[in-house]
């Protein structure tokens, strides 16, 4: 009687046991945390790029980048612009030009390290030349005691200097991370001026340089640059 009872526990034990395992299986596993992905830091090197906004903007055309990158946080970098057309209504012929805009950046490096946010300082010079008129007062030819006012033809030029601060974004994919993309934006102050207009002229300002925007007009403004550039890297 006595072994019967003790083989009774040991079954009971044996199954209760069976029974726990098989329920314990049968429960959801927690969700294992996914491991951050894995991205290669930019190295150093050179890159080359063509902003698209350049091929929009009221002084546009092409343009095109350099960036070295000395290391994972600093970079030099400078862009050229072509100016070959001009896309705001003007009583006068396209523009034509050049800008140029070195920066200085900071590349942070990001909850994952991937170096590819950034601060910077850029500079900004832009000179553009385009043919006006206006008028010159002169005495006539028939009635030398009075004036009659004759067309005079001159080239004007203007000139645009500025500077501003910009947070940017930069991510590079393909093959080897050859490629790139950069979406950029900032804000700071510029200021421009007309030269080239005739001594002698008699008329103002606003009617020697005609039709000009607002916007366009001699004088300081707020300067807010921003861009798509896209390009490879070396």
């Amino acid at each position: 009687m006595f072994r019967t009872l003790c083989f009774l526990c040991l079954f009971y034990l044996a199954a209760s046991s069976a029974a726990a395992q098989n329920k314990r299986s049968h429960w959801p596993k927690r969700p294992q945390k996914r491991p951050p992905p894995v991205v290669i830091p930019p190295k150093p090197g050179l890159v080359i790029s063509s902003n698209l906004f350049s091929l929009h903007e009221p002084d546009g055309g092409p343009s095109l980048g350099l960036e070295y990158r000395a290391s994972l946080h600093w970079a030099v970098m400078v862009e050229g612009t072509a100016i070959l057309y001009t896309t705001v209504p003007r009583d006068a012929a396209e523009s034509k030009g050049f800008r140029i805009q070195p920066e200085l950046r900071y590349y942070f490096s990001g909850k994952h390290r991937t170096f590819r946010g950034f601060f910077s300082l850029q500079g900004m010079y832009k000179q553009t030349t385009f043919p006006d008129s206006t008028f010159k007062e002169v005495p006539s030819s028939t009635n030398p005691s009075r004036s009659v006012y004759e067309s005079v033809y001159y080239e004007s030029k203007k000139e645009v200097f500025g500077g501003s601060a910009n947070i940017g974004f930069q991510a590079r994919f393909g093959k080897a991370n050859r490629f790139m993309v950069e979406m950029y934006a900032g804000l700071g102050l510029k200021s421009k001026d007309y030269f080239g207009k005739p001594i002698d002229a008699k008329e103002p300002m606003d009617k020697v340089i005609k039709v000009i925007p607002e916007f366009d007009k001699a004088g300081t403004y707020p300067h807010i640059p921003m861009g798509v550039r896209m390009g490879y890297c070396f």
